[in-house]
């Protein structure tokens, strides 16, 4: 089974913290960080549906969900 994988582009994200509030189990700024990071994919319906509000919310656009092919290609190239 495939699943939607999440990205926060850093460059992009200005560390409001609207994306750990949306889904704390997914997303956290580090300390001494100023971007989002992923500390989890989303397991299940709930914190997958989760980040994407996250996602819908981000101000900036800098946290991503990837297609499950995208997600593939994005984990053979690392």
């Amino acid at each position: 089974m495939t699943h939607t994988r999440f990205e926060v582009t850093e460059t992009d994200c200005v560390g409001c913290g609207l994306c750990e509030k949306r889904a704390p189990e997914n997303l956290r700024i580090p300390p001494g960080r100023s971007a989002a990071t992923v500390v989890k994919q989303p397991e299940g319906a709930a914190e997958t549906e989760a980040c994407h509000e996250a996602a819908d919310y981000c101000p900036m656009g800098a946290l991503h969900a990837l297609e499950p092919e995208a997600a593939t290609k994005t984990a053979v190239s690392r």
